[in-house]
């Protein structure tokens, strides 16, 4: 009755080895991990959304190139990326052409300013392939792409049309000496308004 081995000896309750080590609560390497998991993504969506950019912006190089005329809008959308770019003063030039169509006298007068003014520019016109601002070097307090008297070969680019923080290049469609330049840098061109005048290549 006395004596009681199993009420004294308790190992069980003692040692208890299952709930003194815990080395998944102490260590915790998916909690560690995750902000260089994040930043990792964040990056990775940096580079994506960039490299979408880089594709939106050659299509659209591409898009106005291809037009004879201007166009009021344009929207592009490439890899989760939509971009839409609208010029309203194409809109306000074409609304206006009736006016202009409606007054011979008026009409006549232009032509005979713009046969004046084609006249005193004797060599080959290298015009706007959009409507934006003119610029003449590739970042403002650059050296200008071309200066009078340089001379240029057909594909050379000349100067810069912005639109809608587009830059189009104006590319040369033909060899010769530049004899003068039609606008100051910053000044609002029109489509297919004269910029440079070439003198072609003998």
């Amino acid at each position: 009755m006395n004596d009681k081995p199993a009420m004294n000896d308790k190992p069980a309750m003692n040692d208890k080895p299952a709930t003194n080590d815990k080395p998944a609560t102490n260590d915790k390497p998916a909690m560690n991990q995750q902000p260089v998991d994040a930043e990792g993504g964040a990056e990775t969506d940096l580079v994506a959304v960039s490299h979408a950019l880089g594709v939106v912006r050659e299509n659209a190089l591409e898009l106005l190139r291809e037009f004879h005329s201007p166009p009021s809008s344009l929207r592009i959308q490439a890899a989760g990326v939509t971009v839409e770019a609208r010029w309203p003063g194409v809109a306000r030039a074409v609304a206006a052409e009736p006016l202009v169509a409606d007054t011979g006298l008026a009409a006549a007068n232009g032509h005979a300013e713009n046969g004046a003014a084609a006249a005193r520019r004797a060599g080959h016109e290298v015009r706007s392939p959009a409507v934006g601002v003119f610029h003449v070097a590739p970042e403002p307090g650059a050296k200008p792409f071309v200066s009078v008297g340089d001379t240029v070969a057909a594909g050379d680019q000349v100067a810069i049309i912005e639109v809608m923080k587009l830059m189009i290049p104006v590319e040369a469609d033909t060899a010769g000496t530049v004899t003068e330049v039609l606008k100051a840098d910053g000044e609002p061109a029109e489509y297919d308004e004269p910029l440079f005048v070439l003198a072609p290549a003998a």
